[in-house]
This record gives structure tokens, sequence and C-alpha cells, in this order.
């Protein structure tokens, strides 16, 4: 119907004779062969095979050619192991992650190429990480990785990553952090835009990592992430408790196919060349979680153990105290240093009874 109607104006046209460009077309021809590249033939393509999908977990598709996806978590949320976790399934060629090397995440075919920019680390931080890197992968050497520094890049960043991914024409590109690459909120969205056509273009999938903001650890940082949000396909969220620094709480942010299941890593201390032990594991809602409709998961509960623990110098005065004390009367014992609210103090008071069996009852 729009070829017609391109037709159909031509036609009313004064018959005037047309120039020919270099081709040989006239403006006309030209147009109506634009139209026709633009056209999409659904019979041709119903059985053509998606080959675009590079990573997966559970099924769900974490990174595609020609999409944008993102790690979104606070400073400190391990974003650059989990970026490097992805980077070593593809090298995996797809091989079954049974030890939980890669958290489950899976290739969807061998022989593919990636790019990780990493604009955050010295050179002395990435020898300290290089023994986790070597956990989740034998291929630290393969010609398949390629692994460039943006912090010694004199010129402009978005520039030489557009120039590099032509000349080595990856699969999957790594850019860890895009925060350094800020630039102001007007030109946020153009830079986002461009990024998404950098993707498409190229037939690459372009991974980033961002900050989370600090009033709202589930959103990422600014007007910025906003909009990397916005463009992304996949999004994956690191939640840090504050009550386990060495304990990760991995699940789907918003993301476009649907959540994956959540899982825990935990780091602990190893010896010699394994100076960190990763422990992987999947979790269940409703086990450790509540979600919402996004298979987003809200914070876990904090334990009545874990409140009190939070407070000794309180629970040593009730623990001192022979007979039950109201919070009022705890309050004035405790005076001005008890570094803690009237409310607060009601709920220690209720948590310390409930826990030595006098109360029942949550927090």
């Amino acid at each position: 119907m729009i070829v017609k109607a391109f037709f159909g104006f031509y036609g009313k046209r004064d018959m005037k004779k047309e120039k020919k460009n270099d081709k040989g077309y006239s403006d006309r021809d030209s147009v109506i062969n634009d139209l026709m590249q633009c056209r999409v033939d659904f019979e041709k393509i119903r059985n053509t095979p998606y080959t675009g999908r590079v990573l997966t977990r559970d099924g769900v598709p974490i990174l595609s050619k020609g999409s944008v996806s993102m790690i979104t978590g606070v400073t400190g949320a391990m974003k650059s192991y989990m970026a490097f976790a992805l980077a070593a399934a593809v090298l995996n060629d797809g091989e079954e992650d049974t030890l939980g090397k890669t958290f489950g995440f899976r290739a969807e075919r061998a022989g593919m190429k990636t790019v990780f920019f990493d604009s955050e680390h010295s050179l002395e931080e990435l020898a300290l990480r290089l023994p986790v890197f070597k956990q989740m992968t034998d291929k630290i050497g393969d010609p398949r990785l390629s692994y460039v520094r943006l912090r010694t890049v004199k010129t402009d960043k978005m520039e030489f990553i557009r120039d590099y991914i032509r000349k080595k024409q990856p699969d999957v590109v790594i850019i860890d952090s895009i925060w350094d690459m800020l630039v102001s909120d007007d030109e946020t969205t153009p830079f986002m835009n461009n990024l998404k056509m950098l993707a498409h273009k190229e037939d690459v999938a372009i991974l980033t990592t961002i900050c989370a903001s600090r009033s709202n650890p589930q959103n990422p940082k600014g007007f910025f992430g906003s909009d990397l949000q916005r463009i992304a396909m996949t999004e994956i969220l690191i939640e840090k408790p504050k009550m386990n620094v060495s304990t990760f709480y991995v699940s789907t942010g918003k993301n476009r196919n649907g959540p994956f299941s959540p899982f825990v890593v935990k780091f602990t201390e190893g010896e010699g060349d394994a100076p960190f032990i990763m422990e992987y594991k999947d979790i269940s809602y409703p086990t450790r979680f509540t979600g919402n409709r996004s298979g987003r998961p809200l914070q876990r509960k904090e334990t009545r153990e874990e409140f009190l623990a939070k407070y000794p110098r309180i629970v040593a005065e009730l623990a001192e105290s022979p007979d039950r004390i109201g919070y009022k009367a705890l309050a004035t014992r405790l005076g001005k240093d008890r570094n803690a609210s009237i409310d607060t103090l009601k709920k220690i008071v209720k948590a310390y009874y409930a826990d030595n069996r006098q109360t029942s009852g949550n927090i």
C-alpha cells in the first residue's frame, strides 16, 4: 500500500524529464527502490532460525546480538566479577556449568569472541582479581578474549570502542563501567541511542555495568542510569545485604525476556593460588525472598538474632537486669548515650524478651 501511494503521488506530478543519478535511477526510482529494500517478507523469514542469542540462564536470554544489557549494583557488589563470569561463560563454549563456575550462565554456541573494556581497575587490582577469574574458566589466555584498559586511552573512548569493535569483530562487548563515560544530562539520551545503534550496526551484544542508587539500591544511579535501563534488554541486579558483606544476592531487574531464577554468591578467604573461594547456590521464591511481579527480589527480612547483634550494649543491659524492664525504664538507665531512638528501644525490648521465650511475635 505504501508503494502504491508513492506511485500515485508521483503519477500526479507534471511529466518532466527527471535527472538520473550515478546509478542510473531517477529521484522517483530511488525512493521506490529504498522502500522495496525496507519491506519484510514474512513468508521468507518464517522458518529462518534466530542466531542472535548469545548467552542464557535457565533458558532465559541474557545477551543477544544487536541489544544492550546491564549489571546494576551498589559499590563493592562484585559487578566486575559478574561481568567476567559472563565473559567466561562465552569462553567455555556452551559447556554445562555443573560446578557453578559461571553462576549457571551458558553460551548458546562455541567459538564466540569477547572484548572486555575495563575503565576502572589498575594493574594491581586486576592481579588481585585474576585468581577468581581463573576459577571461572581455564581459558584466560585464549585469543578469543581481548582485555582492554580504557584508562590508557587518550582519545574519545566511545570512538575508540567503535573502532576496536570494527577491527576485532567480536560477538560480545563488555564495558566495565559505563559510568566513566558519563556525559551531561542533555547528552545522555543521544549517547544511549548511539550505544544501542552501535550494538545493532556492528551486530554485537553489549553488556555494561553501572552503580545503583544509594537511596534505592534496586535502581541504577541518576538520569544516566535510568536512560540506560530504558534501552537495556536485560538487567542483572546484585544486592549486597548490610549484615553480611561477603554474600551477594543476584536476580532479575527489568528484563524484557522474563526473570531467571535468583541465586546467591558467597566469597570466603582461601589460601595460596586461591585467595578467594566462590560458593554459588540457586535459591527460589519464597524461601529467602518475596518477589514482585517482575520476579525482582525484595529485601530479605532481618532475623531477630541479626537485629539484636547490632545493639550489644543495650542487650547487655537487658541481660544484667534480673526482672523484665520496659523501654522507658531502659531509656532512663542508658541515658543520652543509648544510640537508639525510643521506637528502636521498643523493638529491642520486644525482640529480646521474645527470644527469651517470655513473649511471642515478630519484631
